[in-house]
């Protein structure tokens, strides 16, 4: 920190990023998302801008980025920066740590139900769920209504899981509640 300004330092004390930053919002694959003057924007280990501030909202860096501005609907950027055509959404899910693209999948929410996109910023999986969350090592736990079921990138249920109770992901892991025949597990 510097005169309410940051930067990123390594273990050392080394900065990466100068202190130059309003804030630093994340840092994925080298590259840290930054607030200035208000905008996010994103830049390399180097200092130099990938893509300028720009935005009020984005989610950390990944081959498709969702960002907003003010209370415009969501839309999608590759790594370049280059706007995507992608379906129109009404909202994304984030984990905890506000990831949004994993194992190549992003959830969205269209007209109330919950699908995913790929990395083309095509629906991968349609629109079914009531809710979901990201995909955490290949899979995804989706709310049914009545039950969570994990899914697999492809959109398959896992054969046999039905999940009564669901906590959040820590670490690629969560614990469940599994129904059994005369008590839950």
């Amino acid at each position: 920190w510097t005169q309410n300004q940051v930067g990123i330092i390594d273990e050392n004390g080394k900065f990466l990023l100068p202190a130059i930053y309003d804030e630093v919002l994340s840092l994925c694959d080298g590259v840290a998302a930054v607030r200035v003057n208000g905008k996010i924007g994103f830049v390399k280990a180097d200092g130099k801008y990938l893509i300028q501030p720009q935005f009020d909202q984005t989610t950390p860096f990944a081959d498709v980025i969702a960002v907003r501005n003010h209370s415009k609907p969501w839309s999608f950027i590759d790594k370049n920066g280059s706007q995507m055509k992608a379906p129109s959404v009404d909202d994304i899910i984030t984990d905890v740590k506000g990831n949004w693209f994993v194992d190549g999948l992003g959830p969205f929410i269209q007209k109330g139900k919950v699908g995913y996109m790929n990395s083309r910023g095509e629906t991968a999986i349609k629109p079914q769920f009531e809710f979901a969350f990201p995909f955490v090592a290949g899979h995804a736990a989706v709310w049914l209504g009545n039950c969570w079921r994990m899914i697999d990138t492809r959109g398959n249920f896992v054969p046999g899981l039905v999940i009564q109770d669901l906590s959040m992901f820590s670490n690629g892991k969560a614990p469940v509640t599994i129904p059994g025949i005369f008590y839950p597990l």
